[in-house]
């Protein structure tokens, strides 16, 4: 609500690692553009369902990936 009263938008990119689990760990922001996206971003992030794992030569790996997120009003 306070980033809409302030006109507050922007792209915050956060860099996750995919466990082998499918599960979203260590989450770090990459591009900081305003605390109150950022929180909002991190808290996004930590109610992301399982992700597919990762395969390098079909073993499961752990995978950093950058999730983009976008703030537009």
């Amino acid at each position: 609500v306070k980033c809409k009263e302030e006109g507050i938008e922007g792209s915050v990119f956060i860099m996750v690692t995919i466990e082998k689990n499918g599960s979203v760990s260590n989450p770090r922001i990459l591009k900081h553009v305003n605390p109150l996206l950022e929180n909002e971003a991190l808290r996004i992030i930590k109610i992301l369902p399982k992700f597919v794992p990762g395969k390098l030569k079909g073993t499961i790996v752990r995978v950093d990936v950058v999730v983009p997120i976008h703030f537009k009003l």
